[in-house]
């Protein structure tokens, strides 16, 4: 698949301001591992697939839940790039209108957008669309086929990398403590001495983890 640019700018932007970007960053890197077709021949050839299992039925209404609610993730980033672009660029964006205008055409139009921009409409300071009672309502209606999805393709060796990574992302901001994260930064601090926090003290401390 090709590229414009606008997708590798947009995931600087996020790198850049600290917004994950989970979904849209798995869509890009997908059209990257689609020009290695040399590669994927050779790694196709090397690498026997699981044996296709029988999917559920009702496989299609699950693949629809899990395009939306992935959709919806993939907003609730974009809108959290722009957020933080106009506090930090001071530009004042009106995040409402951005999505009115949008579904009025642009190549990101979609229905679904009636229910960002009511989101915004009633709280311009949203931390994050997830954040609003309608849409967090959706994403609650599609969450088990979602997941279904997801575990059903990778049982199956089928690579979905949007909407996998938009359940990754839907899961870490569900999540109040990120034991990953913490074994992220114990790792940090043994081999480069970046510290730690602790949950039962204040201040930064540190551990001899290799002795």
């Amino acid at each position: 698949a090709g590229s414009k640019g606008t997708g590798s700018w947009t995931i600087q932007m996020a790198a850049r301001l600290g917004v994950p970007c989970a979904t849209m960053a798995a869509a890009l890197e997908a059209r990257y591992t689609s020009s290695l077709k040399t590669q994927r021949v050779q790694m196709a050839e090397m690498h026997q697939k699981p044996s296709a299992s029988a999917w559920s039925q009702g496989w299609t209404a699950d693949l629809e839940k899990a395009l939306l609610a992935s959709k919806l993730c993939a907003y609730a980033q974009g809108m959290a790039v722009l957020a933080a672009a106009s506090s930090e660029f001071e530009w004042s964006l009106p995040l409402a209108e951005l999505a009115q205008i949008w579904r009025g055409g642009c190549i990101i139009r979609a229905r679904v957008l009636s229910l960002v921009h009511a989101a915004f409409s009633s709280d311009p300071k949203l931390p994050n669309l997830l954040l609003d009672a309608a849409v967090s309502a959706e994403v609650t209606r599609c969450e088990d086929g979602w997941r279904r999805i997801v575990a059903s393709a990778a049982a199956d060796g089928l690579p979905l990398p949007a909407l996998s990574a938009s359940l990754a992302y839907y899961d870490s901001l569900a999540t109040a403590t990120l034991h990953s994260a913490q074994c992220v930064q114990a790792q940090r601090d043994s081999f480069g001495g970046h510290g730690f926090k602790r949950l039962d003290a204040e201040g930064t401390f540190t551990a001899r983890w290799l002795e």
